[in-house]
């Protein structure tokens, strides 16, 4: 019994010794965050998700986790770190256009103020469609701008699985889905989401080492695969 406990005595203070040799990490130069954010709104869901995400010195660089008492904020609620995404985010029920409020260790302000882009959304979706034709989408996407771009996700309820398609060109009446993407789906029902995404690679406020920011206006529906 004694034995068993001096062992136990020797392994703590072994790894005590361990942990007093790992070395702090240095605080980043706060000059040197590169801030990513984005802004997603889903209309079918009528939900709005804020994201931020803090690099290393830039667009390139290893994602940071702040430290008291930096923060970062939007619609004046505090976004939560995950520790397996790397990003802070929050949802918010409807559609929330607000600002992003990053302060740094410093006490420096870097405040940038969302607005949303133009809606997307289908104007006619069949209930069913068969996977061995194309699938012709009627869609409305008003004031298409050069830097945006579309997204469209295909996901097997069943499985899962999802095949992510991207264009540069919006159309402007028919979306078309060719069979080689239908039948990577495979039988039944799928959801179409369709993203309506702006890119720019600058922000009103950011630190030296700049920032970028993604917004999404996204709608999703359902259709059966045969």
């Amino acid at each position: 019994m004694i034995r068993t406990l001096s062992i136990g005595l020797i392994l703590i203070l072994g790894i005590s010794f361990i942990q007093s040799c790992v070395p702090e990490q240095p605080t980043p130069d706060q000059e040197k965050i590169y801030l990513e954010l984005a802004l997603a709104y889903n209309k079918s869901q009528s939900k709005t998700t804020a994201s931020a995400l803090f690099k290393q010195d830039d667009a390139n660089g290893s994602p940071l986790e702040l430290s008291n008492p930096a923060n970062v904020t939007y619609a004046s609620n505090l976004l939560i770190y995950s520790t397996t995404e790397k990003w802070y985010k929050k949802e918010f029920i409807g559609r929330i256009e607000s600002e992003f409020v990053y302060t740094d260790l410093d006490s420096d302000v870097i405040s940038n103020t969302m607005v949303l882009n133009d809606s997307i959304g289908f104007l006619a979706l069949a209930d069913s469609h068969s996977i061995t034709t194309n699938l012709i989408i009627p869609i409305t996407a008003p004031n298409f701008l050069s830097n945006e771009r579309l997204e469209v996700e295909l996901l097997d309820l069943n499985t899962g699985f999802i095949v992510l398609l991207n264009s540069d060109d919006i159309p402007s009446t028919d979306m078309m889905i060719e069979t080689d993407h239908l039948s990577q789906i495979g039988i039944g029902e799928m959801v179409i989401t369709l993203r309506r995404i702006k890119e720019v690679t600058t922000l009103t406020q950011s630190k030296l080492a700049g920032g970028e920011l993604k917004i999404c206006y996204e709608v999703s529906d359902t259709i059966s695969l045969y």
